[in-house]
């Protein structure tokens, strides 16, 4: 009961940082840390840190950011879920490309989307490949990543909220 609401609660902070932006979880952070290292699961702790690593990446404090990623990853060996492991490996994707490293960004997209293939997640193999597409843009290979955009489209198997924004 207790790993499920803590569950619960860092899959709403995640959110919360993606779609509401920092200001919004800051009040409710020490509260939601501190009941993440008493429920002590590895994938959770995890799961947190990549939430922090986001939140750190949208106030500009990327060293912090890689940081958190930096500890996410060292827990990867205790968590079976490969969704943890991908959504590790998509920080990187993005923390290096923010880093202005799009080469290395592209190196490990080229990991991602494998993985994501792996997970059976259609949102998470849609951002491999719609950031694969965005990486090929920033080397100005525009034929490539519209063959990437173009497959992503063409394979998308879901709906709901993100068919708005396509």
């Amino acid at each position: 009961e207790r790993y499920e609401e803590c569950r619960l609660r860092i899959h709403l902070f995640r959110n919360e940082v993606r779609w509401c932006g920092p200001q919004k979880v800051l009040a409710d952070l020490s509260q939601l840390r501190r009941q993440t290292n008493s429920v002590a699961a590895a994938d959770l702790s995890a799961k947190f840190h990549l939430g922090l690593a986001d939140l750190a990446s949208k106030l500009a404090l990327l060293r912090r950011a890689r940081k958190h990623l930096d500890t996410a990853r060292a827990l990867l060996p205790k968590v079976e879920d490969q969704a943890v492991h991908a959504d590790v490996l998509l920080g990187d994707v993005v923390l290096t490309a923010l880093e202005s490293d799009v080469v290395g960004a592209l190196q490990h997209v080229a990991r991602l989307v494998p993985l994501a293939e792996r997970t059976g997640s259609e949102s998470l193999k849609f951002g491999a490949v719609m950031n694969m597409a965005h990486l090929l843009v920033c080397q100005q290979r525009f034929t490539d990543a519209l063959s990437f955009i173009e497959g992503a489209l063409k394979d998308r198997r879901y709906g709901g909220g993100s068919a708005i924004a396509l």
